[in-house]
């Protein structure tokens, strides 16, 4: 068992909404994009980040800084 942390920056800190056409969504309509950054301490300092794009695709960065 290790601790798990995620974190997302402005726009996906809160939550992330997917609309039925497929693409990200602010509450407000505005378009929706941020990235996550996921970190487990058994990884020590590497994690990954999440990032969301303006479609709402995802795409994984491996090798990222953790706190």
């Amino acid at each position: 068992a290790g601790n798990i942390s995620i974190s997302g920056n402005t726009n996906v800190s809160s939550y992330l909404s997917y609309v039925p056409q497929g693409h990200s969504q602010l509450i407000g309509g505005g378009f929706q994009a941020g990235t996550f950054t996921v970190c487990d301490d058994r990884a020590g300092n590497t994690g990954r980040s999440l990032v969301v794009s303006q479609s709402g695709r995802i795409r994984v960065e491996s090798g990222v800084s953790c706190p």
